[in-house]
């Protein structure tokens, strides 16, 4: 009896420390910087990081440069040209963990489990007017080049059609302005929705750090490295 008791306190003593070690080295995955090298330069276009309960949004102004990049998702219904756009929201996560519910509560342990085993990559587009946030907001600046460098690594994570079009997954989204789209690359508890996060901003050429599995990892990395 002691010999089969000891084989679930193994399990669970093993799933601890798994779970320990992943956050320890995403703690100190946000402190090694990536980009190390270059420079703070001065930037002139603002975008916005808006930490939630587990994860990092990232916002983009709606400027003629953004439009254009975010043109391909009219087709599936997000109002790009709308003009009292100001803000395009852009972000990737699990298929089923994501699209299950506006609120973490309705979220079913099955798209929990799928998310941390492996699940498909969706995006979600939604724009916004004038902001209003109770969520912690974090701004952070960037060049001409690394914004244009930024865009294109964002959309690049879009699974297109034959046309060059993204393909609108059929969900009827959160709001009445956002979109679900089919992604690229695959969702783990290696590669999350903070680690997809933090290799568009290190693409872009930003200091920042080398790996971000959680939202305290992402948030210790832009303060330890941009001070915000």
């Amino acid at each position: 009896m002691l010999r089969l008791l000891r084989f679930p306190l193994f399990g669970t003593r093993l799933a601890l420390k798994i779970v320990f070690l992943w956050l320890f080295f995403g703690m100190l995955g946000g402190l090694i910087p990536a980009n190390k090298d270059n420079p703070h330069a001065p930037g002139n276009i603002d975008v916005l990081l808006v930490g939630g309960k587990i994860h990092y949004d990232i916002l983009l102004p709606a400027n003629l440069q953004t439009r254009s990049a975010l043109r391909f998702t009219a087709s599936g219904g997000v109002p790009v040209d709308h003009p009292g756009v100001e803000w395009f929201l852009v972000g990737w996560g699990a298929k089923q963990f994501y699209t299950s519910a506006g609120s973490y509560s309705d979220v079913k342990a099955t798209a929990v489990l799928r998310a941390i085993t492996g699940d498909d990559a969706v995006m979600r587009v939604d724009v916004l007017g004038q902001l209003h946030f109770n969520a912690p907001v974090q701004r952070l600046s960037l060049t001409h080049v690394q914004y244009n460098t930024l865009l294109a690594s964002l959309t690049e994570s879009f699974t297109r059609d034959n046309f060059g079009q993204a393909q609108v997954l059929d969900h009827p989204g959160f709001t009445d302005t956002d979109r679900f789209f089919h992604a690229n690359g695959h969702f783990s508890a290696l590669r999350t929705c903070n680690v997809w996060l933090g290799d568009q901003l290190r693409n872009a050429g930003v200091r920042f750090g080398v790996w971000t599995p959680t939202i305290w990892s992402f948030g210790l990395s832009l303060r330890e490295h941009h001070g915000i």
